[in-house]
C-alpha cells in the first residue's frame, strides 16, 4: 500500500501525521511512504530523518493525493485538499465531520473512507488514539488558562497556586470527567486550586473518587451548573460524545452569571464547543472576551508542544494502521470491531449514527 503524509493546512497546526521511526515500520513491511517536503519540520523532525526511514520526499500536495492508496494526517482535511478526494481513497485522521457540516458534505461527495481516530474505540470503551492527546489538551487547559488570569492578559490577576493557609488557589470548574477533564483536574489540584469536576455519569465519578478521592466531585444538572459557574475562576469545557457534536451546556445567559475577567478553555470547541458563546479560535489569535469573560477556544491545543504530540499520536495510531496493512481493509473491518467503529463514511454514505443525526443525515451502518 502506498502512505501519504502531507503537511497540516490548519491553523498553527505544528505535528505530523507520522515519526520517522514510525513510517520506517511501515517501510520494513514493503509499502511506501510519502512525506510532503518539510511536513514534519515544526515538530522536530527533518527530511533526513524521514529519508533515512525509507520515505520519498515529494514535494507537490496534489500528488502526494493522488499517489497514495491511504492519507495518515492528524487533523481534517483542509478545503485546498477536498479537490483531491476519490472513491477507496481512505483519510485516517481526527476527521471531526461532526463538527462541520461542509466537511462532512464532501467527504460524503468525494467518496472517500473515513477512517477516525476520534472513533477507534476498544471493548471496554477505551479511545486510544485520542487519549494522549486528550491528556495533553487538559493539562495545557490548565497551562493557558493561569496564563489568561493574569492581569497583563486582562484576567482577574490572580494565580491558579496556592501560596499558603491564607491564600488559596484560583477555583477550578471542569465539565467533563473524561480523560481531558480529570487531566485537566489533576494539573489544577497539583498547583494547590481548589477544583471541582461535573459529570452526568455517576459511575465515572466514583471512578475518579478511587484515583484522587481530594477532587471535589458533583452530579451534573442546571442548578449545580449554575451555581458552580458563579463561584469559578477558571472554566474548563471537556465533554465528549464520540463521533456525536458537543452538547451545548452553558447557554449565554449562564455565562454572563460568571464574573467578569474570568477564563473560559473550552476543550469541546473540536465538536463545537460546550458554550453558546464558544467559536472556534487559532494559537495565533486564541481568545475573545465574550459576556466578560476570556474564552479560549483552540481546537488544536496539542500543537502547542508538536514533537511530544507527534510522538504520542504515532504509538497508538499505528498500530490500527498495521492491522489494515497486513489484511486489507475489509479484512481488517471484519476482525477488528475498533476499526469497524472508526468508518465514518464510505462510498458516499454516511456509517456513523451519531454524525448523521448531528446533521439529519442519512446513514447506514457497516
Amino acid at each position: 500500500m502506498k502512505i501519504g503524509i502531507p503537511r497540516e493546512r490548519k491553523a498553527n497546526e505544528t505535528r505530523v501525521g507520522i515519526t520517522p521511526k514510525g513510517a520506517a515500520r511501515i517501510v520494513t513491511l514493503g509499502h511506501q511512504v510519502f512525506l510532503e517536503k518539510d511536513a514534519g519540520l515544526e515538530s522536530g523532525f527533518l527530511d533526513q530523518e524521514y529519508i533515512d526511514s525509507g520515505v520519498t520526499i515529494e514535494n507537490s500536495l496534489e500528488n502526494l493525493w493522488c499517489r497514495s492508496d491511504l492519507i495518515m494526517k492528524v487533523k481534517e482535511p483542509a478545503p485546498e485538499e477536498y479537490s483531491f478526494f476519490r472513491k477507496d481513497l481512505i483519510v485516517y485522521s481526527f476527521l471531526h465531520p461532526a463538527g462541520s457540516l461542509e466537511l462532512t458534505q464532501k467527504i460524503l461527495d468525494g467518496k472517500i473512507i473515513g477512517l477516525d481516530y476520534d472513533l477507534i474505540q476498544t471493548d471496554d470503551g477505551q479511545i486510544p488514539i485520542l487519549e494522549p492527546m486528550s491528556k495533553i489538551a487538559g493539562i495545557l487547559a490548565v497551562q493557558c488558562g493561569t496564563n489568561y488570569l493574569f492581569s497583563q492578559n486582562e484576567g482577574k490577576g490572580i494565580l491558579l497556586d496556592a501560596i499558603g493557609p491564607k491564600t488559596k488557589g484560583a477555583r477550578v470548574l471542569v465539565v467533563g470527567g473524561g480523560v481531558s477533564g480529570l487531566s485537566a483536574a489533576l494539573r489544577a489540584q497539583s498547583l494547590g486550586a481548589d477544583v471541582t469536576i461535573l459529570d452526568i455519569n455517576e459511575n465515572r465519578l466514583a471512578t475518579i473518587k478511587k484515583i484522587n478521592p481530594n477532587l471535589t466531585l458533583k452530579l451534573s444538572n442546571s442548578s449545580v451548573i449554575s451555581l458552580e459557574l458563579q463561584n469559578a475562576d477558571l472554566i474548563i469545557g471537556a465533554v465528549l460524545i464520540p463521533g456525536a457534536k458537543a452538547p451545548t451546556i452553558i447557554t449565554k445567559e449562564l455565562m454572563e452569571s460568571v464574573e467578569d475577567r474570568s477564563v473560559f478553555v473550552d476543550i469541546s470547541i473540536d465538536q463545537g464547543g460546550i458554550s453558546e458563546t464558544s467559536r472556534a479560535t487559532t494559537l495565533s489569535d486564541p481568545t475573545y472576551v465574550e459576556s466578560g469573560v476570556i474564552h479560549f477556544c483552540v481546537p488544536n491545543m496539542p500543537a502547542m508542544v508538536p514533537k511530544t504530540a507527534t510522538i504520542a499520536l504515532t504509538n497508538q495510531s499505528l498500530p490500527w494502521l498495521l492491522k489494515i496493512l497486513e489484511k486489507g481493509l475489509d479484512a481488517a473491518i471484519k476482525d477488528s470491531l475498533p476499526i469497524k467503529k472508526g468508518i465514518v463514511c464510505r462510498n458516499g454514505v454516511l456509517t456513523n449514527k451519531n454524525i448523521a443525526e448531528s446533521f439529519a443525515m442519512h446513514y447506514e451502518a457497516i
